[in-house]
């Protein structure tokens, strides 16, 4: 079959998204990824995985520019004429999804999280639901990375509960994030926000709650890996990350394509989220047997099994965080190695990404046959 997976970003495809699509390869499919360009579209190419660059405007609210998006979409689908689509994040589930049922081809729409739609509420956020309403209706599936967004779309009434289907996250291979210990293992304390820079992501409170550490356990270190994504409304400047630095209350690591090298080096991860679909930091965290603190928020409670793999706080509070903080750090080494194969065991029963590459082929027909969806 001709297969097309439409993201918001190369990068998004590359990193949640090879495995599945190296598997489909495997299984004689004709895959092409379409995304716009970045720094993670050459890493497509070179894998030797044909690749369209859309542009898309991620975060704008232009109808001008959305619309320019449905006809790129619409042209290329047109064009080429995909037996199957795949779509990820809000707007290639909205555009892509519209495209796709006006030209006849079959898609299955991803929600990888509610976001932004659902944390806040304004007139933008009641416009989205409505398109979501509307384009849903088309996708022969509708598949939710956790419950709560699954029961959260269902009461908005944006899609029908017979295209629904409940996925175990996007997967996380636990060959390639296997555990590894410090080289210093008799370091200081370390804690590591995996992610990108974004408030709705609970950096402030990241920040907030190293600051009262710090009063009492100097040792202590904070660093943060992740892109500042300049585009995003939410997103933290460049400038308060400078300051924070200069203050010495955490190490900015910049930007990596060795993460793991960076996990090995901390004692735990942190990720005080305002809401996931489900996160792939602390996915690939567990799976190198670190244990983790995250907010008990949809997409983080789906992953962190409280006081078992690490810690749920409060979101929004840098007082329940910095608690949580101080129980790791009074904790001994053996029980947080405990923790951490505790979370290992569960990415390894739950998360694997062979289970999720399972659902692709059970909607994918052997060659010959009509496209079926069971719908559940």
């Amino acid at each position: 079959m001709k297969i097309f997976l439409v993201g918001n970003t190369a990068w998004s495809m590359y990193n949640f998204r090879l495995e599945v699509i190296r598997t489909l390869i495997a299984h004689h499919h004709d895959v092409t990824v379409l995304a716009p360009t970045d720094a993670w579209s050459e890493k497509l190419v070179a894998e030797g995985i044909p690749y369209i660059p859309v542009e898309m405007d991620n975060k704008g609210t232009s109808p001008g520019k959305d619309l320019g998006l449905y006809r790129r979409l619409y042209r290329l689908y047109k064009q080429h004429r995909p037996d199957l689509i795949f779509h990820y994040t809000i707007k290639p589930n909205i555009f892509g999804s519209l495209a796709a049922a006006a030209c006849g081809i079959q898609s299955i729409a991803c929600v990888t999280g509610a976001g932004t739609v659902f944390i806040k509420h304004s007139w933008v956020t009641r416009v989205v639901r409505g398109l979501l309403r509307i384009a849903l209706r088309f996708p022969r599936q509708v598949w939710f990375l956790n419950a709560d967004d699954r029961n959260l779309f269902a009461s908005y009434g944006l899609v029908k509960k017979n295209k629904i289907r409940l996925l175990p996250g996007e997967g996380i291979d636990t060959g390639k994030f296997s555990v590894e210990r410090k080289v210093d293992s008799h370091g200081p304390m370390t804690f590591l926000y995996l992610g990108r820079l974004l408030w709705d992501k609970g950096i402030g409170e990241y920040v907030e709650a190293a600051r009262q550490i710090k009063k009492d356990h100097p040792q202590v270190v904070f660093r943060m890996l992740g892109f500042l994504d300049a585009q995003n409304p939410s997103a933290v400047p460049r400038s308060a990350i400078e300051e924070w630095s200069r203050e010495g209350l955490i190490e900015y690591l910049g930007v990596t394509d060795e993460v793991s090298s960076v996990i090995r080096e901390a004692d735990c991860v942190v990720l005080p989220s305002y809401r996931e679909g489900i996160p792939r930091s602390i996915l690939e965290a567990s799976a190198m047997g670190k244990p983790v603190i995250a907010t008990d928020v949809p997409g983080c409670r789906e992953v962190v099994e409280h006081a078992v793999t690490g810690y749920l706080c409060q979101p929004r509070s840098a007082t329940d965080l910095r608690q949580s903080m101080e129980r790791m750090i009074a904790m001994n080494e053996e029980r947080r190695r405990a923790m951490g194969s505790a979370g290992r065991q569960k990415m390894a029963d739950t998360f694997d990404i062979r289970r999720i590459i399972t659902y692709y082929l059970e909607v994918i027909p052997s060659p010959g046959s009509s496209p079926v969806v069971a719908e559940s």
